[in-house]
């Protein structure tokens, strides 16, 4: 017997059911992360650490799997008349220009400091070939002061982490509140049984009401009435409690029915 089967094929399932408040959560928490990121390398570091970072992460990420590997690269040095060349440190350099001779620019010059000590000379030297792990070694304990690569940049990613963990949870109870819609769908009209700070919500109201939405003899004008300051809105006397919408504690969207 052939397997009968009802209703249409759906090739696109629209609204998706994926948690999306989640996924934006963890997307703007990656986004901030960034610019954590971009403001620490600008703010936090000197000159010198921010122009051997692509150098210092690459021999970091060699280094890791290989002690022996070479690869070639060209490091910044200082001289003077008298003093044998050696390599730049961060108190000899500042953010500047510093021209070569094949044209091209160097994003740092002397330092006002260096002349002191006889160093009126910076160039970059020649390409060499030099071991990542020892290069890496040594950017670690004369350029970043012992910091090791993952240090370096843990606390812009501290940061981005509890960016993520505020946002975590509003994002799902979003997403619960979206599936529950989803799977029962929405409520297009009718009554709604709310509490009183629900009901000012949804209205966007303070403590009144119009007629249409309470009862036609009760005085609701003033905030928060007592059940023994409920009175005619024509005749200021006392109404029965159970007649004011507010004090029975149950608040509508439409017209509510109740006795007189």
């Amino acid at each position: 017997m052939a397997k009968t089967t009802w209703g249409r094929k759906e090739t696109i399932v629209w609204p998706y059911h994926i948690p999306i408040y989640a996924y934006s959560a963890a997307f703007a928490a990656a986004a901030l992360t960034f610019v954590f990121v971009c403001a620490w390398i600008r703010f936090a570091t000197t000159p010198l650490q921010r122009y051997y970072l692509p150098l210092y992460e690459r021999t970091s990420a060699i280094g890791a799997f290989s002690k022996t590997h070479r690869s070639n690269y060209r490091v910044l040095f200082v001289a003077g008349h008298g003093l044998s060349p050696r390599p730049a440190q961060n108190a000899d350099v500042m953010l500047g220009r510093t021209p070569e001779p094949d044209g091209k620019t160097i994003p740092l010059q002397l330092s006002a400091d260096a002349p002191l000590h006889g160093y009126t000379l910076f160039f970059r030297g020649p390409l060499r070939s030099f071991s990542d792990a020892r290069l890496r070694d040594y950017m670690k304990d004369v350029v970043y002061g012992g910091t090791s690569l993952p240090a370096f940049f843990r606390p812009p990613l501290i940061g981005g982490a509890l960016v993520f963990l505020i946002l975590l949870p509003f994002a799902v109870l979003k997403d619960v509140q979206r599936q529950k819609q989803l799977r029962y769908g929405r409520r297009l009209k009718g009554p709604e049984m709310l509490t009183p700070r629900q009901f000012n919500r949804v209205v966007k109201g303070t403590a009144s009401a119009s007629r249409s939405m309470g009862c036609a003899k009760c005085c609701v004008s003033r905030p928060a009435p007592r059940l023994s300051t409920c009175r005619s809105s024509a005749t200021r006397e006392p109404v029965n409690p159970r007649s004011c919408f507010r004090c029975s504690g149950r608040y509508a969207a439409g017209v509510i029915r109740h006795r007189l």
